[in-house]
């Protein structure tokens, strides 16, 4: 008869040698502004300045090709974000996950106008929040995400608008914008298994459909040149795409 203990030992050992990838699905253009528009243009109930940021930065991530970290290290500084209203906005990220040197990166996000717009959103949040994008000398601008606090009068502010360098202000972190962003989905109907990093590979797969040349997707997203990882795990062809290749082998009569 064989022991319990063995059994387990056998499923534990499968799953650390044939790791299990989670499957996220992947949200459209389309969804995403559906999203946007639930949750930040219902004028009966304006959004606060919590649901505002976090919409804001989901935008940002789709946009931008973000990953939670890069999201996370989005600084308000005037020189380490940059806007120019109606055109593009100018992100300088001190370090990310391929940066291994921490030389640093910059990611331009153009205007797209309509309702997801990120640099419109952006500016919004900018406003609503009151950030210090202009800080004296010493202090700190503090990340995008970050976390707020009821006022006196009961509207949402921004708890820390500026700190001291040497205690610089924490970003938002996983383990709360993972599980407020999926409640933000779900109450905007939007039921597929999107993760933070969901919002990376829809950005490029909308991208690629759109017909976005890949190499320039790649280095917008920082992907190494020759990436296989780009290719097998973030950009993934709608049905309708690769139904077109079947059509393409119609013979001439």
């Amino acid at each position: 008869m064989q022991h319990p203990l063995a059994a387990l030992l056998r499923e534990a050992a499968r799953r650390t040698l044939v790791p299990r990838r989670r499957q996220r699905e992947l949200l459209t253009f389309d969804e995403l502004e559906t999203f946007v528009a639930f949750h930040l243009l219902d004028p009966a109930a304006p959004p606060s300045l919590e649901v505002r940021m976090l919409v804001t930065g989901c935008v940002l991530a789709f946009t931008g090709l973000l990953r939670f970290d890069d999201l996370s290290r989005v600084m308000v500084h005037h020189e380490l974000l940059r806007v120019e209203p109606g055109a593009a906005l100018e992100i300088h990220l001190w370090r990310s996950k391929t940066d291994q040197r921490a030389d640093g990166a910059d990611v331009t996000i153009g205007a797209t106008g309509g309702l997801s717009c990120p640099v419109a959103l952006v500016e919004q949040l900018f406003a609503a929040g009151a950030y210090n994008r202009f800080p004296g000398e010493g202090e700190d601008a503090g990340p995008l995400m970050r976390a707020v606090t009821p006022g006196t009068d009961g509207a949402q502010r921004l708890q820390q608008v500026t700190a001291p360098l040497a205690s610089p202000i924490p970003a938002l972190p996983y383990s709360y914008v993972y599980p407020r962003v999926t409640e933000l989905l779900r109450a905007a109907g939007i039921t597929k298994k999107v993760g933070t990093h969901s919002f990376r590979a829809s950005g490029a797969t909308a991208a690629v459909e759109g017909g976005a040349d890949r190499t320039l997707v790649r280095k917008t997203g920082r992907w190494a040149e020759h990436s296989k990882v780009f290719e097998k795990r973030y950009v993934k062809e709608s049905a309708a795409t690769m139904a077109a290749v079947t059509r393409a082998m119609t013979f001439r009569r």
